[in-house]
């Protein structure tokens, strides 16, 4: 070993050995600043602020509508209730009615109904049909938005009320 390395040597340990002094110091000095209340209530702050920017973070930003819709699409929801919005009639298709289930009102789930079953199918479910001048997917959407937002306010029971409503004037409107 020559003098060069004895000398980085030297210098590497007093290195080691001077941080190790300064860790001690700097430990002692973040346990007074602790016991202090101001920084008590700013260490919790900032704990508080990452916290709620994670939760921003998973969600993202929009509209409420866009914000509702992800929080439900990434909350696993039981699919129970038998509500549907009507999308349309697929003639293409073996003749069958489309519609988006909304017990899945909760979670868009599709489902084909043979179209000489969909009397039966309705007398049985809630089919919600869209105005004939809207489209039935963003028909579908509002509804889902105004479903969640009225069960956020106002509980469950005011947000099925809603639905059992608007079936009640889909029935009135369709009879007209």
């Amino acid at each position: 070993m020559d003098k060069n390395n004895l000398e980085d040597i030297k210098r590497a340990y007093k290195e080691y050995y001077d941080s190790l002094t300064e860790i001690d110091k700097l430990e002692e000095t973040k346990k007074a600043y602790e016991l202090h209340p101001f920084i008590k209530e700013y260490v919790k702050l900032t704990e508080k602020l990452d916290a709620d920017k994670n939760i921003i973070k998973r969600y993202g930003e929009g509209t409420e509508s866009e914000i509702i819709n992800r929080i439900v699409d990434k909350i696993g929801i039981n699919s129970k209730g038998n509500v549907y919005f009507w999308l349309e009639t697929n003639m293409n298709f073996k003749n069958y009615a489309n519609l988006d289930s909304g017990a899945t009102i909760q979670k868009g789930n599709f489902l084909s109904v043979p179209v000489d079953a969909v009397k039966e199918f309705e007398e049985n479910n809630i089919v919600l049909y869209p105005p004939s001048n809207v489209d039935s997917v963003e028909y579908f959407a509002k509804m889902k938005y105004l479903y969640f937002k009225m069960a956020l306010e106002s509980g469950l029971d005011t947000a099925n009320k809603f639905i059992r409503d608007l079936k009640e004037n889909n029935e009135q409107e369709l009879k007209r």
